[in-house]
């Protein structure tokens, strides 16, 4: 998106929320040579010095119009357009925005037209820049009956859409799936559930064919309950892998106990829920592993022979794609 002129229309106090302020708003301004607000709360706002603009006709300067409601984006557009003569195309909204970003970080180009599988899933982090652009996407999920997904025996289903096949396997084995059968691999918020994450790569690797892309995002632990806890050592990684530490390991279980940070998971009534459940891990595969940062996912990678092609951070989480 290389913008010049930009109007960021009605945004509000969700203007200072971290998605838009600090993830969606510095992209936007990065391609523009200019950002203006149409919110008075916003141009008296300390963290912005972004001009105000009260709506006229003005508005048909500016080369995008970003209207930043969901609910009501094609009612404002269409309205904006019959009072001011505004080309249609000049509109974006924040979906647009978003998908974009992802779109590029992500590298979709590289999954044009090609054959993959997904480790988990599906994403919501790929509905914007990669299922709607593979030819095929394969669903790999250890049960058929889990906490995120329940097979519905009638493939791997995205948007109402069947776009692969259902196969039953753990990640840290992909027996099922032969080598090097696949264009690309990719995982969200995934790794950090496995025992072995360097197994799991190594297996991601082999059933992705020569020159095939490996895609991994895990979660930024500042961000999310594990905040409190360090990012595990590479060497301890290694060390499950030359172990073949199975899923079955609550090696970190204690750590995990002390320092989740109850309140930030709503996905849990107590601490004594918590505790109950982890016990079971194995069934359900809820638990945090380890914990990554960018730095660690391209150890990974090297230890590997992977060639990593980018790697960062999108929003609150760490990525890195990678080519076999």
């Amino acid at each position: 998106m290389q913008n010049k002129h930009v109007l960021i229309y009605g945004m509000g106090p969700r203007f200072y929320a971290p998605f838009f302020h600090d993830f969606l708003l510095p992209e936007i301004v990065l391609s523009a040579e200019n950002v203006e607000v149409s919110d008075k709360d916003l141009s008296k706002g300390k963290e912005t010095s972004f001009s105000f603009i009260e709506r006229s006709d003005k508005f048909k300067e500016y080369d995008y119009i970003i209207i930043t409601s969901d609910k009501y984006y094609d009612e404002i557009k269409k309205e904006l357009i019959s009072e001011f003569n505004i080309d249609a195309s000049r509109f974006q909204s924040i979906e647009d925005i978003q998908a974009n970003v992802f779109k590029e970080r992500l590298m979709s180009g590289r999954f044009v037209g090609c054959s993959g599988v997904e480790i988990g899933g599906p994403s919501k982090l790929f509905e914007s820049c990669i299922y709607d652009v593979v030819e095929t996407c394969d669903g790999v999920n250890f049960s058929g009956d889990t906490v995120w997904w329940k097979n519905t025996g009638k493939g791997f289903i995205v948007a109402d859409k069947r776009i692969g096949e259902v196969i039953i396997a753990d990640a840290t084995n992909l027996s099922p799936i032969d080598d090097e059968k696949y264009d690309f691999c990719m995982s969200s918020n995934i790794l950090e559930h496995t025992a072995n994450p360097i197994k799991a790569m190594a297996e991601m690797k082999r059933i992705v064919k020569k020159g095939g892309v490996i895609l991994t995002i895990v979660p930024n632990k500042d961000t999310c309950f594990d905040h409190n806890r360090s990012v595990t050592e590479f060497v301890h990684l290694i060390d499950d892998y030359k172990n073949n530490t199975d899923e079955k390991d609550l090696t970190h279980l204690k750590e995990i106990l002390d320092k989740h940070d109850y309140e930030m998971d709503d996905g849990i009534a107590s601490k004594e829920e918590f505790a109950k459940r982890a016990e079971h891990n194995y069934d359900n595969r809820c638990l945090h592993q380890h914990v990554f940062d960018e730095n660690l996912l391209k150890n990974i990678c090297r230890y590997l022979g992977v060639k990593i092609l980018s790697s960062g951070k999108l929003y609150n989480n760490w990525f890195v794609i990678g080519e076999k």
